[in-house]
């Protein structure tokens, strides 16, 4: 996403879910800025990185009445 929009990224880690971040790969790459998602961002926030800033992400669907279509669902269930 953010090479597509124009970002020269250098490298490129994959963080494995559920990681604790006991062992943090940031402190062995030499990068002054390192981009992260929201949710490791809050799991890192204790590391005390400077270099690491929150990259905030909002979902598209490739069916924009999707939401309005689960919302139907969802009243005739009341009813």
């Amino acid at each position: 996403m953010l090479r597509r929009l124009g970002l020269n990224l250098g490298q490129c880690i994959g963080l494995p879910d559920h990681d604790d971040f006991s062992d943090p790969p940031f402190k062995r790459m030499t990068a002054s800025l390192i981009l992260v998602t929201d949710k490791d961002a809050v799991k890192c926030r204790r590391l005390g990185d400077e270099r690491l800033w929150s990259v905030q992400v909002a979902p598209r669907f490739s069916d924009e009445t999707w939401i309005q279509r689960i919302h139907q669902q969802l009243k005739s269930l009341r009813s």
